[in-house]
């Protein structure tokens, strides 16, 4: 992330609207709302991935290579996607054998779903899995309480799981195992699951 004067860029992973994949996206805006560009904050897809493990290496060497840079307000957004993304691919190719191409095999069951909440255990939303919006998977021994995790990579890391090894539900022996998982493979975060909240009571902490 760049500070003073400079612009904001950053790297996030999210889901991809309309596409069963994980998307790598770049986060440009100006600092402080400044009138220096048309738009505050523009969003950019980098690379969409199957697995969220591998849009985490994607990532992971995208933030490499924002640390060691520095965005001015005077540089389009233009140049600033095509700099970065040749930045990008050179790096990722050196530390490994894939590349940054987008490579997404669908269809695919699940999916993760957020939504902002009030509630102090998910101050960045809180996230499900499902087949929609709706059709929200829950725990196996309590059928009425919603499998939710405070973060994407959680509930991505399950939802892939559940689609490779093609699963109606999960015990919570599997959601432990999961979650001690996703620890190892996106240390940065702690990452957690919660199932002790019914879906009716986890609607009253919703943002209206």
């Amino acid at each position: 992330m760049n500070c003073g004067r400079r612009l904001i860029v950053r790297c996030f992973i999210a889901q991809l609207d309309g596409i069963d994949g994980h998307a790598v996206y770049l986060a440009i805006d100006a600092l402080r709302a400044r009138k220096l560009r048309n738009k505050e904050v523009e969003l950019r897809v980098v690379s969409i991935h199957s697995h969220v493990v591998e849009a985490w290496s994607v990532a992971v060497s995208a933030r490499r290579i924002l640390e060691n840079s520095s965005y001015s307000y005077k540089h389009s957004n233009e140049i600033i996607v095509k700099t970065f993304v040749a930045a990008l691919v050179a790096d990722y190719c050196n530390h490994s054998s894939d590349s940054v191409l987008d490579k997404v095999e669908a269809p695919r069951k699940w999916k993760t779903f957020s939504t902002k909440s009030k509630h102090p255990d998910f101050a960045n939303g809180v996230f499900v899995i499902g087949t929609s919006a709706t059709e929200i998977l829950m725990l196996e021994e309590e059928p009425k309480k919603p499998i939710l995790a405070n973060t994407y990579l959680m509930s991505a890391y399950i939802a892939d799981f559940m689609n490779q090894n093609q699963l109606d539900s999960l015990l919570m022996a599997d959601i432990n195992r999961l979650v001690r998982e996703a620890q190892i493979a996106f240390s940065s975060t702690k990452h957690q699951i919660f199932c002790s909240l019914t879906a009716s009571e986890l609607l009253k902490w919703a943002y209206r």
